[in-house]
């Protein structure tokens, strides 16, 4: 394995790479990451055709680097055509590899009447954020009372200085903070 030349190639396959998204975005359908169903032959095809492209302009600039650029280009096309199409159908692969929707446990969201719900540890059930499920919001000002008794309510803090807390920090010197200036001093007086 050549490290030294991977390192180089990276950037002519990034390259291709956002060349190829680029023209995948371009037109209808607007080739989406959080929506594989945008992710069409067309898109890929518009895909293609960027890292083509983006290939060809990199080879009259620099001969040679073009080939790299559509293998960019390329490989993503085919990790989008894996990702979107391969991988959901197959509870395996699925497994291994995860096709989340996007949501995590503990994620909250908002229905249409305005009601919070809250995901799961299962991450597929959602649950209503309100006083008889005990997730809820509770009673605001028990929850203040057990904020400041953490140690978290408004004593706790006390608003900082120019340079943070003021029993904290000292003004430094023209060298540094004093202790560090009298360490330099001492210093150049031993030599």
């Amino acid at each position: 394995m050549n490290f030294k030349s991977a390192f180089k190639n990276i950037p002519l396959s990034a390259l291709g790479m956002f060349a190829a998204k680029w023209a995948a975005k371009r037109g209808t359908p607007n080739a989406l990451e959080s929506d594989p169903s945008t992710w069409d032959g067309m898109t890929y095809l518009k895909g293609g055709l960027g890292a083509a492209a983006a290939g060809y302009l990199a080879n009259m600039v620099r001969p040679g680097s073009g080939q790299k650029v559509l293998e960019g280009g390329l490989t993503l096309l085919l990790y989008k055509a894996a990702q979107n199409h391969l991988i959901p159908k197959n509870n395996f692969l699925t497994n291994q590899f995860g096709a989340s929707s996007g949501y995590q446990p503990g994620d909250v969201e908002v229905n249409e009447a305005g009601e919070p719900f809250i995901l799961g540890q299962d991450g597929q059930s959602w649950i209503p954020m309100d006083d008889q499920s005990g997730i809820g919001f509770g009673d605001y000002g028990e929850e203040i009372e057990n904020w400041e008794m953490m140690g978290l309510g408004s004593n706790a803090l006390e608003p900082p200085g120019p340079l943070g807390f003021a029993d904290v920090l000292e003004t430094p010197g023209r060298l540094g903070a004093p202790v560090t200036q009298a360490a330099y001093n001492r210093a150049i007086l031993q030599r």
